[in-house]
């Protein structure tokens, strides 16, 4: 459990100096300071900064994964699709700052746009899979659910962009059912 609380720790205080500094500037002394865990700790837990960068981001992506599953739980087509539509505005909202940044540094080093890579394919097949098993009642085009789930994926952080960049103070939440007629348009028909 310790071991538990001090990367956890770390992790926090990484969140904190990149979205206060930005992923290049943070250092692995200033993590050292906030976390209050010695710097060569720090190498029990990460290789280096960028192993740092995405395994945050790889625990913010379980975070959300592990929250769609527990709120969808026995939940089947549009009900499923409403709950997790707003679920995930929800997430996305929540830690709007954080993908942000994650966003802006994703291709900084080529080490983290394959890490970056491999973990938002991970998440769409997880999306893709949930879409399989959760739509009894609606069919998805070609059987395509890798392609819905990347639509919606995309569309949802689209939105969050779309009220970051017009300054809108209402939830993004507001624009679940917009995002669910977009999806179903051209992807999706309703098995007789």
């Amino acid at each position: 459990m310790k071991n538990l609380n001090k990367r956890k720790r770390i992790i926090e205080a990484a969140k904190k100096i990149i979205l206060d500094k930005g992923f290049h500037d943070m250092t692995l002394d200033d993590v050292s300071r906030y976390s209050r865990v010695a710097k060569g700790t720090l190498y029990l837990y990460f290789k280096n900064k960028e192993d740092l960068f995405t395994s945050i981001f790889d625990d913010l992506m379980k975070e959300n994964e592990d929250l769609l599953l527990k709120a969808t739980e026995d939940l089947k087509d549009m009900e499923f699709l409403k709950r997790i539509t707003v679920k995930e505005l929800e997430f996305i909202e929540e830690k709007s700052d954080f993908v942000i940044k994650f966003m802006s540094h994703k291709y900084s080093f080529s080490g983290l746009k394959r890490n970056f890579e491999e973990r938002f394919k991970k998440h769409i097949e997880f999306l893709a899979e949930l879409f399989k098993e959760r739509f009894d009642r609606i069919r998805i085009k070609n059987n395509d659910y890798f392609g819905f789930a990347l639509h919606f994926f995309i569309t949802s952080r689209m939105y969050m962009v779309k009220k970051k960049i017009l300054k809108e103070g209402k939830s993004i939440v507001n624009y679940s059912s917009e995002i669910i007629n977009i999806l179903l348009n051209g992807w999706a028909t309703a098995k007789e």
